[in-house]
């Protein structure tokens, strides 16, 4: 597979979602998010997840929340 272009870093994680995949990543300085139904083609979702913050590690849990893990910047 060739680079997959994508406006963050690629530096984060992904989690199967009932329609595809989501990805948390870092860019400009805060956690961001994409979306892909193949893990080839990816748009970028909409907002900041968290500001000033990067290295994401997510989790969906049984009951449908989610925690999230990350290094917040000063």
């Amino acid at each position: 597979q060739e680079d997959i272009p994508l406006d963050m870093m690629m530096l984060g994680n992904p989690l199967s979602v009932d329609n595809g995949i989501r990805f948390y990543g870092s860019a400009n300085g805060n956690v961001m998010s994409a979306s892909s139904t193949d893990g080839y083609t990816w748009t970028m979702d909409d907002g900041v997840r968290v500001e000033k913050a990067g290295d994401a590690a997510t989790v969906l849990l049984q009951d449908g929340t989610y925690v999230m893990l990350y290094t917040a910047f000063a």
